[in-house]
């Protein structure tokens, strides 16, 4: 149980296939309401850009669309959890991915006093999947990320479209939005949905709604789950 100095009923998981906007809905909902966002991909990124066996490990992981090693995670996830603000909501972008880290995650919140999380799945189709990835570019130095399509729209053909519109950083194809590492990626993703929908199932802490709508209609779904709960 939650104590009653932090009055936060429950933490959330967004969980969905890649492409499904987990980061981008993320981001609105702590602009929104009173939530810190753990985006356990954004921080693997920035590990993996330093120099080291570390830093390698995350860097062969990625290219190949495999989860990176449960024991650098978990140490990433508990350095993580101690410094979190306990007052409020704690909404983790991407992660658990895997039975095993369910019961890390949900042993570290529980020890910390934390309350125990539920997921939201995003579900959408492969094939739309497929279109958001491909299109799908970060920038190297804020992290923003942007689809081409919509930068087109909004640049007019003004700007290159190589070059992140908020801090002129240069945008970089994610070294996990490669083809292939994208095929392996739906392949492993697809087995850990089902198995993490029972355990959450289960428990009570499960949610899911159809992302394949504008992003206003489905932040406004988001908001409304988080809201009621």
């Amino acid at each position: 149980m939650q104590t009653k100095k932090t009055k936060v009923r429950h933490n959330f998981i967004l969980f969905g296939m890649p492409g499904a906007g987990k980061t981008t809905h993320a981001g609105l909902l702590a602009a929104n309401l009173p939530i810190q966002v753990i985006g356990l991909g954004r921080i693997l990124r920035e590990r993996a850009s330093r120099p080291g066996i570390t830093g390698l490990r995350i860097r062969r992981a990625m290219r190949t669309g495999d989860f990176v090693d449960d024991r650098i995670v978990e140490k990433v996830v508990s350095d993580v959890l101690d410094r979190v603000d306990p007052t409020k909501i704690l909404l983790f972008d991407g992660y658990p991915r895997s039975l095993n880290q369910t019961y890390f995650l949900d042993s570290q919140l529980a020890r910390r006093g934390q309350a125990l999380p539920m997921m939201i799945s995003l579900n959408i189709t492969k094939r739309e999947a497929i279109a958001r990835l491909s299109g799908r570019r970060q920038c190297d130095a804020c992290g923003r990320q942007f689809q081409l399509k919509d930068l087109k729209k909004k640049l007019n053909g003004n700007r290159t479209y190589s070059i992140c519109p908020v801090c002129g950083g240069n945008l970089v194809t994610r070294l996990d939005d490669t083809p292939e590492a994208i095929k392996h990626r739906f392949e492993v993703m697809d087995l850990q949905r089902k198995i993490l929908k029972h355990y959450y199932q289960k428990a009570g802490r499960f949610v899911e709604i159809t992302a394949s709508g504008s992003m206003k209609t489905n932040h406004n779904k988001l908001m409304k789950i988080i809201k009621g709960s």
